[in-house]
């Protein structure tokens, strides 16, 4: 598949789950293809019945990877793990969007894009 986002490299870093209060996330990161871009999202807000509109940074990316909530992103192949966790973001929101729904129908599996909004 020919990817569509090819800016940036970036490097994925899965959450292993634990139990109890323990949270860790692979050493290994898994590396991918993305474009960092400014969208404008607005969200309706059912008490004064207007949408608002917010700017935020998302890492739009083709490469059909699992991605998860809380999963690690960093765009250096090691990052290192500083008291302050400039290295890493964290995903916190992802919208999956059709990608080449033209032959989607004659495949097995569906392509997506994915929006992903770090923090």
């Amino acid at each position: 598949m020919r990817e569509k986002y090819k800016n940036n490299v970036a490097w994925l870093f899965k959450r292993i789950t634990t139990d109890g209060s323990t949270i860790k996330w692979e050493e290994d990161g898994t590396a991918f293809y993305c474009n960092k871009e400014i969208v404008k999202k607005s969200r309706l807000n059912a008490m004064s019945n207007q949408y608002k509109s917010v700017a935020t940074e998302v890492v739009k990316t083709t490469t059909q990877l699992n991605f998860e909530n809380n999963d690690r992103i960093a765009f250096t192949p090691e990052p290192r793990n500083n008291a302050d966790f400039n290295d890493f973001s964290l995903i916190t929101d992802i919208d999956e969007k059709p990608y080449m729904e033209r032959g989607n129908k004659f495949r097995t599996t569906t392509y997506k894009e994915f929006w992903l909004t770090l923090n």
